[in-house]
């Protein structure tokens, strides 16, 4: 099993204006310009490959279980869980942890809130290799 956290928040710092903290979720990321976007991604890609090592790397197929700690209530679970999900799997391919994320080895994921932290807001991922036969769950 591999766990992570990540922030749910990213901060674009200006020269001449103040810094934009985000939620990094679908409300953004549908409205985002392209190159924010991809600075994002970017972000997410590096962080995560600094997690992660070869030693951890996945053979067969996996599941991933994500928990949510949002700052506030008016968080929206799946608008963040969705990104997050899409920049991880994107990024566990890239460094080679898992084969493919298509859906011949990504076979599915969970997602919940576990309590509000307004002091640091983030979400934690724990991806398990699940064989042949394998009952595909996470707990």
């Amino acid at each position: 099993m591999i766990s992570l956290e990540l922030p749910i928040y990213y901060t674009f710092t200006k020269k001449t204006k103040k810094d934009n903290k985000v939620l990094v979720g679908m409300n953004w990321y549908r409205n985002a310009h392209f190159r924010n976007s991809n600075q994002v991604k970017q972000y997410y890609h590096k962080l995560i490959h600094s997690k992660v090592t070869q030693s951890q790397k996945l053979k067969d197929k996996y599941m991933v279980s994500y928990m949510l700690y949002p700052s506030n209530s008016s968080c929206d679970l799946m608008n963040v869980v969705s990104v997050i999900d899409k920049f991880l799997n994107d990024a566990l391919q890239d460094c080679g942890v898992v084969v493919n994320d298509n859906i011949k080895f990504y076979k599915g994921m969970t997602a919940g809130v576990k309590e509000i932290d307004k002091y640091n807001p983030r979400i934690e991922i724990k991806i398990i290799e699940i064989g042949d036969g394998e009952n595909a769950s996470i707990k």
